[in-house]
């Protein structure tokens, strides 16, 4: 492959992959609404107690892909010349920022719960699984849109 083609690649994979991450936040994001919804109309930690290969195990799958992808950067069957390429600095320092973002998210939103906890009990599993639904949602969305603006000002 020539340099010219590798770096069109990379340009088209970072594009592919900025998008892909805002889809995958907000699947997410959705899932987060959908379990903090559940959890403040007060449903019973009844009703999923069996549910592990159903709603939490997909939960468990979407969340650990997310974490997965943020950790590595994606990429995993692009060649390792288009990879690096992807990697830049510019890169690096949007998945920092959204990872900081991601931490905030995740601060705020634990010391709201705690809060709501002090006046009407939550269940664990749910307020678990928000919280890390919200923090990864935001982490990719700002990632996203991070790369794309990057792209846009190029």
């Amino acid at each position: 492959m020539s340099s010219s083609n590798v770096v069109e690649a990379a340009h088209r994979f970072s594009r592919k992959r900025a998008i892909l991450w805002l889809l995958l936040g907000a699947s997410l994001l959705f899932l987060a609404a959908i379990n903090l919804m559940r959890m403040w109309i007060g449903e019973s930690p009844d009703s999923d107690s069996l549910d592990l290969l159903g709603r939490r195990g997909a939960w468990i799958a979407d969340a650990g892909l997310a974490m997965l992808v943020l950790a590595t950067g994606g990429g995993w069957r692009i060649s390792r010349r288009v990879r690096a390429l992807m990697e830049d600095e510019i890169t690096a320092r949007n998945r920092s920022a959204a990872l900081a973002i991601g931490f905030w998210v995740a601060m705020l939103l634990g010391v709201a719960l705690a809060a709501t906890d002090s006046f009407r009990p939550l269940v664990a599993g749910r307020v678990l699984m928000g919280l890390v639904s919200s923090a990864l949602s935001a982490s990719l969305i700002a990632f996203g849109l991070f790369e794309l603006r990057a792209y846009r000002d190029a």
